[in-house]
């Protein structure tokens, strides 16, 4: 269901307190910071990443319908070169492994 189609249907008023609901949660949390888009990175015109609205009906154990919106951003259409020059694995020492044996077969 898209933001028009939820904004026109007769639950209109559950989902735009759904949508406030979710923005206030995403206020109170600090998950954005307004930014002036930059006008070019290394020469390229930068892409900002869309977002969406996706809405749900959940139905609790005793019937009761809760209307539930989420923001979300779209990162597939993020079309950045990114330079990754170094990558970590998470790799155990074989001291640590053969001391988690030990203990684990005596």
């Amino acid at each position: 269901m898209s933001f028009r189609e939820a904004m026109s249907s007769a639950e209109n008023k559950y989902w735009l307190e759904a949508v406030r609901s979710e923005l206030e949660a995403m206020d109170e949390n600090q998950v954005w910071k307004l930014e002036n888009r930059p006008t070019s990175w290394k020469g390229h015109k930068p892409n900002v990443i869309d977002s969406k609205w996706v809405f749900k009906r959940k139905v609790g154990v005793n019937g009761e319908v809760k209307h539930k919106a989420r923001l979300v951003c779209r990162g597939f259409k993020d079309k950045t070169d990114y330079e990754l020059d170094e990558t970590y694995a998470p790799v155990s020492r074989m001291q640590v492994i053969s001391a988690a044996l030990a203990i684990k077969t005596s």
